[in-house]
This record gives C-alpha cells, structure tokens and sequence, in this order.
C-alpha cells in the first residue's frame, strides 16, 4: 500500500481532540470565505448561525424579564459563552488589518 504524502491536513490536532481549521479571509474573496465560513461554524456548533442571525442568548425569567446571571442553569451559561466563542473564531479569521476593525465589537452579530 504506498503512502500519500500530498493529502493535505485538514484537521488540526488540538488538545487529544480535532478541531477542523477555520477558513482565513482572503482580500477580495469575502463572499467565498463567508459561504465556507458559515460551513465551519455550522458544523462546529449549530447554535453559532443562530447567534448571528439573532444575536446573543439572555436567559429570561417566566415574565420576560432578563434572568440574574446568579440564576442562570449551567446549559443557560454555556449557551451564553458561544457569543464570544464565536467572535473568537471569526476575529481569528481575519487579517490584522481588518481585526482591528471588528474586535471591539461587543457580539459576534456586530462583526
């Protein structure tokens, strides 16, 4: 059996686990690297679309209320920390010239 040698990685060793690779942002190819970009983070974690398309999770109380954050179930919190997971992913995407652009942006929305 001969071994491939071109194969290129696609998946990056990380901790015991794999991660795949985030598309980086290319100049002039934003709207490739925004189909391939909302792929990844689709297949990363579902609930990365739906923070973009409406913005970031607030655990609420029964009457609409936002919830204190001393109240909030252990799934409320993980949910709330996707939002700035997935800034982290996005601003890691960018080059430095457009980083600096985005990262004070306080929702992964924003960017």
């Amino acid at each position: 059996m001969a071994a491939i040698n071109n194969v290129r990685q696609l998946v990056d060793k990380m901790g015991g686990s794999y991660d795949a690779i985030a598309p980086k942002l290319k100049p002039g190819k934003f709207n490739q690297w925004k189909k391939r970009m909302l792929c990844y983070l689709a297949g990363m974690e579902s609930y990365y679309l739906k923070c973009i398309k409406d913005g970031v999770f607030k655990p609420k109380i029964a009457e609409g209320d936002d919830k204190p954050e001393s109240k909030w179930t252990p799934n409320e919190r993980r949910v709330v920390v996707q939002n700035q997971r997935l800034k982290i992913i996005i601003v890691s995407c960018l080059p430095d010239d457009r980083m600096e652009s985005v990262i004070s942006c306080e929702t992964a929305k924003a960017t």
